[in-house]
């Protein structure tokens, strides 16, 4: 399974639908980061990425989770209609 395969199966999963996702990528990465934050990702660093950065983001986002009603719906190209889903 690919890496964005990963995470649009754990967005796809009742289970993990709404587990917080932080991508790591590289500075050449950024057709794949769009393709991943169209999927539904949470938040990114640019590697190398420094450990407290991480340390600082992880709880950031677990509290962002727990704001956001029940049900709401994933960041996706089906969420944002303008965006073509080829970037």
């Amino acid at each position: 399974m690919t890496r964005c395969g990963c995470g649009a199966a754990l967005r796809a999963a009742e289970a993990t639908r709404q587990v917080p996702i932080l991508v790591l990528v590289q500075d050449s990465a950024q057709d794949r980061l769009v393709k991943a934050l169209d999927l539904g990702i949470n938040d990114y660093a640019v590697m190398p990425v420094d450990r407290n950065e991480i340390i600082a983001r992880l709880p950031s986002q677990i509290r962002r989770k727990a704001l956001q009603p029940t049900g709401s719906r994933a960041r996706s190209s089906r969420a944002w209609p303008w965006r073509s889903p080829t970037g």
